[in-house]
């Protein structure tokens, strides 16, 4: 399994948003590609330019911490190609969003606000 970080700039996957686990194979499907960034063990900082404090910026990164080897992909952090709006949406298509979380009447998504996405696994 690989669990899915919304991150923002300046900060370390764990000081972010859990979206939740999924199937290695799953994600290389649908967030490659995913480009390495650090091994397990050794938590990498994500790339920060701004004076802004990193609690006050939207996120911008999506991680996949895999921790097992598979394939071509060794454990560790990846990040992927995808932003966190995208992979939003990727997750909501394939039934991992509950159909409680938060509606836009006009698409019928949930919709989302990079600053406190939310992930509603239950009603």
């Amino acid at each position: 399994m690989a669990r899915i970080w919304f991150g923002r700039p300046g900060t370390q996957p764990d000081q972010g948003d859990l979206k939740g686990e999924k199937k290695i194979s799953w994600c290389k499907k649908n967030l490659g590609p995913l480009t390495f960034i650090s091994p397990l063990g050794r938590l990498p900082k994500m790339p920060d330019e701004s004076p802004i404090p990193p609690s006050m910026r939207n996120y911008k990164f999506v991680v996949v911490e895999i921790d097992e080897e598979n394939g071509d992909l060794n454990p560790g952090y990846y990040i992927s190609a995808f932003t966190p709006k995208e992979v939003w949406e990727k997750l909501w298509e394939s039934g991992f969003i509950s159909a409680c979380a938060v509606s836009d009447a006009s698409r019928d998504r949930p919709t989302l606000s990079l600053k406190t996405p939310k992930l509603v696994n239950s009603c």
